[in-house]
C-alpha cells in the first residue's frame, strides 16, 4: 500500500511567513485518487490557506475597516515602580541610632540663712584690760558712763551649719554677715573673718566702720569660684567702741551681737549638696536624619516604627526623663514619653510610634530632615538628699528608629536614580519555522505606544531600553529616547497622571528591532527622580502610589523582506512497493504542483529529505511559484491571482532520499517587489492554494 505524505500544520505567529503558511492545517488536505495502468499517481495533499483564518486562530491578529492584516500586542505591566521601592531609600536613611547627653549643668541651691546671738558677757570675759573688765562686770545693771575701749578679744564663733550641703564648688553666689549690735554702746571698726573649718582658709573679711547701737550692719561677700563646707566659724579679732561720750547708760551684760549668715543666689559646680525635688534640667534637642541622596523631608507619616532607647545616668538621685516630640502627632496629639532612672542607673525599653505624624520642617534654620524632643529631666519625690554632685553629670539618651514603615512622605526626595525592575516579555510567537538564512524582515510603519500611569508627586524622567531576542539567535535594542513622566500636583494627591508616548522609526530603532524576527523582549532601565535637581520642589508619595506602564504594537503588516525562509516538517513519503517492485524499475517520475496564488509575494519552493542523523539532502530546488499582481489601488483583484502547475522531473535517486527520509522539510521562500526593496500590504483575502501529486511510471 502506498501512503501519501502530508505537510505538517505551519503554525501562526507574529511575521510574514506565519502569516503565510499558517494555513497548511492537516484536517485540509484531501487524498487524490489517480486509476494507471503503468503508471502510479500518488496524491501528496491539498493546501489552502486565506489570511483571514488567522483573525479566528489568535487574537493578536486584526484586521482594519479595508481589511488591511496587523498585528496590535499589549503587554500590561511591564516595568513598574511601587511605593515601597522608592520608600526603601528613605526608611533606610531613617533607620539611624542618636545619642544625646542631657547635662545636668551647674546647680542653684535655695537661699539660706542661720543666726547666731551672744551675750555681751562673753566678750568681757575675754577683754583684755582687767580693770574695764571688772567694772563692766561689778556695774552691770547701773547706769554708767562708758569709757571708750579697743579690745583685741580673738574671738572664735562657731556657726549652725547649712543643711543643704556640705561642701560645694560656687560658680556664683553671695554671702551675707549682718551684724545687729543691741548692745547699750555703738561698735566701730569691727572686723569679723569667716573661717572654713574643713579647709582651714579664710572664705573672706568683712569690715564694719561703724554699728550704732540699736542697729545693724550688712556686708557681702562675691563667693564666685570659691568652695566652701558648712562647717564655718566667724572669727573676731578687735571690739572697738567709741563708749558713751561720759552719758551714763544701762550697763546690760546679757545684750547680745547677733551674727546672721545668709547664703543668696549660690550657683554650685560640684560638691556634695542636697538636689531637691523638682525639674533638674530642661533642654531641647534637635536630631537630623542622615540622608544620603540629599533628599529634604517635609513630613512624614509612619504606619509603624518602633524606638528602642537606653538612659543612662551618672546623677546620684533618682530622676524621671519627660520627652515630648512636638511635632510628632498621634492621635492628633504631640507624642509624650516619660521614663524613670535610678541613682547611677540605667533604664531601657522601646516606644511606640506607628501611625504617626512626623512634620519634618518645623524649625527655620532648617525646614527639613529634622525633630526636636524638649526633654525635662527632674527629680521626683518631696525629700531632698545630700549626694555628691558635678555639673557634668549627665543622663545620656541613645535611642534608634526601628521597624520603620513609611507610608506617606513629602518633600524633597533628591536627586538620583532607581533602576527599573527587569522585565523579560515572551512574546508568545513560534518563529521556530523561519530558517537561520532568512533575510531581515523590514516593517514599513511600525509603532511602539508606551503608557505610563504614575500617581507618585516626583518629577520622573524614564530612561529605559528594550532588547529584542531573534527566534535565530540574533538581538537588537530599541534606543529610546528619554521621556519625561507626568506627575499629579500636590492638590491631585491620590489621582494618576497618564504619560503615553509612541515610538516609532524616528525616534527609535523599532524597525531593526522587529527586523530580527523577535520571540522575547527585555525591558530594563532607570528612573531619575526629580531630573531638573531643584530642592524647592516639593514631592509626596502615598501607600497606594505607583507608577505602571503598559505597552501596546501596532504593526500594520506593510513591510519588505529579500529573504524569508519558512521551514516545516512532514511526514516521510514511504512507497512501500508491492512485491516484485523496486526503484529501479521507475522509468519516470514527475512532481506535480498546481497552484492559485493571491500573495503579492514571489515565492519558491524546496523539498529536502531529513536522514536518521539529522542530515539534509535538497529533493528539490527553488520551484518557482507565480506571485499574484497588483491592482491599481495597490491590492490584489480575482484578475490578479496567480494559477498555474509546475511540473518538476525527479530522478530514481531523488525518489529514493524521499522513500528513505525519516521526514521530508518543506522550505519556502518569499520576496516582496523590486529585489525586496519595495514594501506590500497584507489583506484579510489573500490567499494560496496548492495541490502537490506524484507520478511514477514503471517499466514492468
Amino acid at each position: 500500500m502506498i501512503k501519501p505524505a502530508h505537510l505538517g500544520r505551519l503554525t501562526g505567529s507574529l511575521m510574514l511567513a506565519a502569516l503565510l503558511l499558517t494555513g497548511c492545517y492537516k484536517d485540509k488536505f484531501t487524498d487524490i485518487e489517480v486509476p494507471y495502468r503503468g503508471t502510479l499517481a500518488l496524491p501528496v495533499g491539498t493546501v489552502s490557506f486565506s489570511l483571514s483564518d488567522l483573525l479566528a486562530e489568535d487574537s493578536l491578529f486584526t484586521a482594519d475597516a479595508q481589511g488591511g492584516v496587523g498585528i496590535v500586542y499589549r503587554q500590561d505591566n511591564f516595568f513598574s515602580l511601587s511605593a515601597s521601592d522608592l520608600l526603601h531609600d528613605l526608611t533606610e536613611g531613617l533607620q539611624e541610632n542618636f545619642i544625646k547627653d542631657i547635662t545636668v549643668g551647674f546647680l542653684s541651691m535655695n537661699d539660706m540663712a542661720e543666726t547666731l546671738s551672744l551675750p555681751f558677757s562673753q566678750y568681757v570675759d575675754k577683754f583684755n584690760d582687767p580693770a574695764l573688765r571688772a567694772f563692766l562686770q561689778q556695774k552691770d545693771g547701773s547706769m554708767q558712763p562708758i569709757p571708750a575701749f579697743q579690745e583685741n578679744i580673738q574671738d572664735e564663733i562657731e556657726l549652725p551649719p547649712l543643711a543643704d550641703f556640705t561642701y560645694a564648688e560656687l560658680e556664683s553666689g553671695l554671702l551675707r554677715l549682718t551684724i545687729q549690735n543691741s548692745l547699750f554702746v555703738d561698735l566701730q571698726d569691727f572686723s569679723a573673718e569667716l573661717v572654713d573649718n574643713a579647709s582651714g582658709q579664710t572664705v573672706g573679711v568683712f569690715e564694719y566702720a561703724y554699728i550704732a547701737k540699736g542697729t545693724a550692719e550688712t556686708q557681702e561677700l562675691d563667693l564666685q569660684g570659691k568652695t566652701i563646707s558648712n562647717d564655718l566659724k566667724v572669727r573676731v579679732s578687735d571690739l572697738n567702741s567709741p563708749g558713751s561720750g561720759g552719758t551714763p547708760v544701762l550697763i546690760d551684760l546679757d545684750a547680745p551681737l547677733a551674727y546672721g549668715l545668709e547664703l543668696k543666689n549660690v550657683v554650685v559646680r560640684s560638691g556634695q549638696v542636697a538636689i531637691q525635688p523638682g525639674l533638674l534640667a530642661a533642654d531641647a534637642l534637635a536630631f537630623d536624619f542622615p540622608l544620603q541622596n540629599d533628599e529634604r523631608l517635609a513630613g512624614l507619616y509612619m504606619n509603624g516604627a518602633k524606638v528602642n532607647y537606653t538612659l543612662d545616668s551618672d546623677i546620684g538621685v533618682p530622676v524621671k526623663l519627660k520627652a515630648v516630640f512636638p511635632h510628632i502627632f498621634k492621635n492628633g496629639q504631640p507624642v509624650v514619653q516619660e521614663i524613670n532612672v535610678q541613682p547611677n542607673g540605667q533604664s531601657s525599653g522601646s516606644l511606640d510610634f506607628s501611625n504617626t505624624t512626623w512634620k519634618l520642617d518645623q524649625q527655620a534654620t532648617q525646614p527639613f530632615n529634622r525633630f526636636e524632643v524638649a526633654v525635662e529631666l527632674s527629680v521626683p519625690g518631696t525629700a531632698a538628699n545630700q549626694v555628691v554632685f558635678s555639673s557634668d553629670d549627665k543622663v545620656t539618651f541613645r535611642f534608634s528608629l526601628n521597624d520603620v514603615q513609611v507610608a506617606e512622605a513629602t518633600g524633597y526626595f533628591g536627586f538620583r536614580e532607581e533602576q527599573l525592575e527587569e522585565n523579560e516579555i515572551d512574546l508568545g510567537f513560534d518563529l521556530s519555522k523561519f530558517g537561520s538564512e532568512s533575510s531581515p524582515l523590514y516593517f514599513s510603519d511600525p509603532k511602539m505606544k508606551i503608557i505610563v500611569d504614575n500617581s507618585f508627586g516626583i518629577p520622573l524622567r524614564a530612561d529605559f531600553n528594550v532588547k529584542a531576542t531573534g527566534s535565530n539567535g540574533g538581538s537588537a535594542l530599541l534606543n529610546p529616547l528619554p521621556v519625561n513622566i507626568k506627575q499629579p500636583s500636590l492638590a491631585e494627591m491620590g489621582q494618576v497622571a497618564t504619560t503615553g508616548f509612541v515610538l516609532n522609526k524616528f525616534n527609535s530603532n523599532i524597525v531593526d528591532l522587529l527586523s530580527i524576527y523577535p520571540t522575547s523582549l527585555l525591558f530594563n532601565g532607570t528612573a531619575t527622580i526629580n531630573p531638573d535637581n531643584d530642592p524647592q520642589a516639593l514631592n509626596f508619595i502615598t501607600a497606594e502610589s505607583a507608577l505602571t506602564a503598559s505597552l501596546e504594537f501596532d504593526l500594520p503588516f506593510r513591510f519588505q523582506v529579500q529573504d524569508l525562509v519558512y521551514r516545516d516538517t512532514g511526514e516521510a513519503l514511504n512507497l512501500d512497493l508491492e512485491a516484485g517492485l523496486t526503484l529501479e524499475d521507475i522509468q519516470k517520475a514527475d512532481l506535480k504542483i498546481h497552484y492559485e496564488n493571491g500573495l503579492p509575494l514571489a515565492t519558491t519552493a524546496r523539498i529536502l529529505a531529513l536522514d536518521a542523523n539529522g542530515g539534509e539532502t535538497v529533493v528539490v530546488e527553488n520551484a518557482t511559484i507565480e506571485p499574484a499582481m497588483l491592482g491599481a489601488n495597490g491590492k490584489v483583484s480575482p484578475d490578479g491571482i496567480a494559477a498555474g502547475e509546475l511540473l518538476l522531473s525527479l530522478s530514481r535517486e531523488q525518489v529514493g532520499q524521499l522513500d528513505r527520509a525519516v521526514k521530508n522539510i518543506y522550505e519556502i521562500r518569499f520576496q516582496t517587489g523590486g529585489n525586496g526593496q519595495a514594501p506590500i500590504n497584507l489583506y484579510t483575502d489573500y490567499n494560496i492554494d496548492l495541490k502537490v501529486g506524484l507520478s511514477l511510471t514503471f517499466d514492468k
